[in-house]
């Protein structure tokens, strides 16, 4: 029985790609199962920076209501606190002399 080099060669090669072909196949499913995955997790962060976003706009809403109460309830001290403030940063950002 005589071997062909060519077929044998050919048969190589075929068995070759056909490896390589198998090789990338699960690396294709494996990546796939990760990128779900990844999705999966990336949504549910999504999600929970959005909750966190709206409680931070409640808690905003609730802290101005807050201080309108407050500025209602003593305006003199209000206003007297206010310019306190601006007469501490206006000397705070003054250039030095």
């Amino acid at each position: 029985m005589s071997t062909n080099p060519n077929t044998a060669g050919g048969d190589f090669v075929q068995r070759t790609a056909q490896a390589a072909h198998e090789a990338i196949d699960q690396v294709a499913s494996s990546a796939e199962g990760a990128l779900d995955q990844l999705n999966t997790s990336a949504s549910q962060a999504a999600q929970t920076l959005e909750d966190k976003a709206r409680e931070l706009g409640d808690l905003e809403y609730q802290w101005l209501e807050a201080l309108r109460d407050c500025v209602r309830d003593h305006p003199l001290a209000s206003v007297l606190t206010a310019v306190a403030v601006g007469v501490v940063v206006s000397r705070l950002t003054q250039p030095s002399r």
